[in-house]
């Protein structure tokens, strides 16, 4: 009997697990097994599969290739798995369906408001979720069938399963509170910055790379990060309160002016980030997914004429 057949979909969460941590024992204990058990089931597996999954060493398991490829294929199952879940969940509850949203907040706030209003218009019986974090975290859960569309920044050509179309590029802008001593100055200039504390996006965040690159251009070392963060609440909030900087997209920044009067300093930052949308290839056509890339497109429109 192949081996796929008597594969049951627990025995996929006991592989991601084991992938996860690289240890027996904390895996047994994570998931209610005893140690023996677990290893007798990884050794089976292996015979069955002809391929060493993982290598053992003293200080646990090192996942070989083959494992890798193949826990991508059990997350992607899982995934599915879960969606079907949430969305028969979502129809026992009088809703229509579910569609479930990536995005980096940092990057689309003015874009996706617009699409949601008017896909409900089309869809008012689909549940929309939204799951704001970097497309560098959001990308893997797109792969994972987790996630139905990513909408974001856009640094290289995904990976080929990924199908995306390029939106818009959007301009960075340097922000601070309308109270800030540099808002009304009409020259301000990088080493005036230097005065200051910033507010910089995580180590190794794509919009980090993008501002340091863009500094780079103009000849500028980075800032010292004061505090590291996301969250655009507490961004808004500590220009609001202190004498601190920050990088934001044109359009966003245009948002909070309105509600948080949150300028843009006239300083040089000649590289742009393209915003594009993502979603997977194997997803299908399914037509309420074609609504929402229609609504995207033409939040993406107006925005563009205003």
């Amino acid at each position: 009997m192949n081996w796929i057949q008597r594969l049951r979909i627990r025995q996929l969460y006991v592989l991601a697990a084991l992938h996860e941590t690289g240890n027996l024992s904390l895996t047994a204990e994570r998931l209610h097994m005893t140690q023996p058990a677990l290893s007798k089931w990884l050794r089976e597996l292996e015979s069955d599969l002809e391929v060493e999954l993982f290598e053992r060493h003293s200080k646990g398991l090192i996942p070989t290739q083959f494992c890798d490829m193949l826990v991508i294929h059990a997350r992607a199952v899982m995934g599915e798995l879960e969606r079907s879940e949430e969305t028969l969940a979502a129809v026992r509850e009088g809703l229509s369906g579910q569609l479930i949203v990536g995005t980096s907040p940092t990057d689309t706030h003015g874009l996706l408001p617009s699409c949601i209003a008017e896909f409900r218009r089309m869809h008012p019986g689909i549940c929309i979720a939204v799951h704001e974090n970097s497309v560098d975290k959001l990308l893997p859960l797109l792969m994972e069938g987790r996630l139905d569309f990513v909408i974001g920044r856009i640094d290289a050509a995904p990976d080929p399963a990924i199908a995306w179309e390029a939106l818009y590029d959007e301009p960075m802008t340097i922000v601070a509170g309308s109270h800030h001593p540099l808002a009304n100055s009409p020259h301000p200039t990088w080493a005036d910055t230097r005065h200051y504390p910033w507010i910089m996006p995580p180590k190794r965040a794509p919009l980090r790379r993008e501002l340091e690159l863009a500094l780079a251009a103009e000849g500028e070392a980075p800032p010292k990060a004061a505090v590291e963060t996301f969250s655009t609440v507490l961004i808004t909030s500590l220009l609001q309160q202190g004498e601190m900087l920050a990088v934001m997209s044109r359009s966003m920044q245009r948002a909070f002016a309105r509600s948080a009067g949150i300028v843009a300093l006239p300083l040089p930052l000649q590289r742009r980030i393209t915003i594009g949308v993502l979603r997977r290839r194997a997803a299908g056509r399914i037509p309420a997914y074609d609504d929402f890339l229609a609504c995207v497109r033409s939040a993406t429109n107006a925005g563009n004429e205003e």
